[in-house]
Order: C-alpha cells, then structure tokens, then sequence
C-alpha cells in the first residue's frame, strides 16, 4: 500500500488531502455456493483499490469544532474465478461492500465536563456479490454522543 498527502494546519483548524493506492492478494469475497443455498467465501486472488480522502476540520469559537471528511475510492478485481467447475468473468469487477463514496461531517461540543457530538455518515452504493449483480443501496444515517466526565475518585499515589 502506499499514499501521498499534504496537510496544512490553521489556527482554527486543519485540511488534509491524501491519496492511496493498494494491490491486495488472496482477497476473500462472498460467493454463492448452490450445494449450500449461500454464499460463502471464497479466494478470489489479487484486488486493486485507490481512491483520495479529505480530512478537513474547523473550529469557528472556542469548543466547537465542525467536520467534513469525504472520501472516494474505486476497487476492481485483477482476474477470473473458477468455482465449482463455473467460471466467475469477475474481472475489473468491484470489489462487493466497498462504497465508492462516503462523507462524514458533524460538530462536536466541549464544556467543562460534558461534550456533545452529532455526526452525519453517507455511504454510497455498493455491491453485496463478487459479480456484481446484487446492488446494495447507500444509506445515511446519524449518530448523536453525549459525554460526561468524572473526576477522578480512586488514584495510584
């Protein structure tokens, strides 16, 4: 695997550019097995995955912070699969339960002891099987965290 960034901090935040590259072997994917009525994972060899990440982050006043940090990627499988005396034609393939696209943005808050967070995830589509015919919808969904920290009552000294 390799990757080249820059990052660049401000007084009040920072901004993260990257891009990746990795050539993977012995990829384990999802195939379906018609003895077993399922899928199964099976070998399906050498897999190239690259894409470019942002990580950005601003703090507008004191114990607020706002995140966005988009990332996309493509993934393709670099052969053929023979399976059971079939021949999978996966070549160039994507690579199943890998998005091209997902975002993560949000704020997170600090007073004093407590700290509160929202962040919004966006996954794009994706496949579920290594032939890419099971096309998985993309989701988003929200996450909330709310945290309250202790003093400490029990130390070492």
């Amino acid at each position: 695997m390799s990757d080249f960034g820059i990052k660049k901090q401000f007084s009040n935040g920072e901004l993260s550019l990257s891009t990746f590259y990795a050539l993977h072997d012995n990829v384990l994917s999802s195939v379906y097995n018609s003895d077993f009525k399922a899928n199964i994972l099976q070998n399906v060899g050498e897999a190239e995955v690259y894409g470019i990440n942002l990580i950005s982050s601003f703090e507008p006043f004191d114990n607020f912070l706002l995140f966005f940090n988009p990332s996309i990627q493509k993934s393709s499988i670099k052969n053929t699969l023979v399976y059971q005396n079939k021949l999978f034609d996966i070549k160039n393939n994507t690579i199943p339960e890998t998005p091209k696209v997902i975002v993560k943005s949000g704020a997170i808050y600090h007073h004093d002891s407590f700290s509160h967070s929202i962040m919004l995830k966006t996954v794009g589509s994706q496949f579920g099987d290594i032939e890419n015919n099971q096309k998985v919808k993309g989701y988003t969904n929200i996450d909330t965290r709310h945290e309250y920290s202790f003093k400490t009552i029990f130390s070492n000294s």
